[in-house]
């Protein structure tokens, strides 16, 4: 799939080219203030963010599922910084 530069996916995935597995639906639309920022080679939404926040990713595939993914990082790094700077 495609990452699109600069967002929060291609950060947490450290790459614009992602490679998964996927078994997921299309997105009919999006919910207010989201956007896409990942989509598969048959155009399918893979990811959405909302800019608004400090770490909402949408993702349609399952990071975990690959022994090499550094997205659950991402968010555990996210919630260890939110954790400290929230106390």
């Amino acid at each position: 799939m495609r990452l699109e530069t600069g967002s929060l996916a291609a950060a947490a995935a450290w790459e614009v080219t992602h490679t998964v597995h996927c078994h997921h639906h299309a997105v009919a639309e999006l919910g207010d203030g989201l956007r896409v920022t990942a989509r598969a080679q048959d155009e399918i939404v893979e990811a959405v963010e909302l800019d608004a926040a400090r770490f909402v990713l949408g993702l349609q595939w399952h990071p975990e599922a690959k022994d090499t993914s550094r997205v659950i990082g991402a968010l555990a790094r996210a919630a260890s910084v939110e954790r400290t700077t929230s106390v």
